[in-house]
């Protein structure tokens, strides 16, 4: 079965900015990764501000011939609908950006995603609570029984 490349699909985007960014042109450096998006016709579902984090592994990215390693990037994302055949002009354009470290594009749905909280390891938000409570729920019957 072929997919139609006129129909939008749901993509997420994960990416990391060089850290040398200044903090007050950081924003700016977010939109201009969105605008990428935009100009290729995609439509914002969701998106994550940038923030400053440690890498596990350095990373490096040459510019106009200088290579720079870095331990430290802002990482943000943004969740959007755009048709299929449109991901290869932002993918170019994430490519060509000089701030934009590294970058993962995924096809995904439109609803929220659970996220497990990293100290407890339970979904979080509402849903996440629900689905919680109804696995403690379970797990309970199947230890009692």
């Amino acid at each position: 079965m072929e997919i139609e490349k006129s129909e939008p699909k749901v993509y997420e985007l994960g990416f990391h900015l060089v850290p040398t960014i200044a903090e007050d042109a950081v924003e700016k450096e977010f939109d201009a990764v969105k605008a990428m998006v935009s100009k290729a016709g995609g439509e914002f579902i969701s998106e994550g501000k940038p923030e400053l984090i440690n890498l596990t592994y350095a990373m490096s990215k040459t510019v106009k011939a200088i290579k720079s390693n870095y331990s430290k990037a802002y990482f943000s994302w943004v969740k959007f609908s755009v048709t299929a055949d449109a991901v290869d002009t932002i993918k170019k354009d994430l490519d060509a950006s000089a701030t934009v470290l590294r970058y993962l594009l995924v096809s995904t749905v439109a609803e929220s995603t659970l996220y497990a909280d990293k100290k407890s390891g339970r979904p979080t938000g509402e849903e996440g609570e629900e689905k919680g409570d109804a696995i403690d729920k379970a797990v309970e019957e199947l230890v009692t029984n």
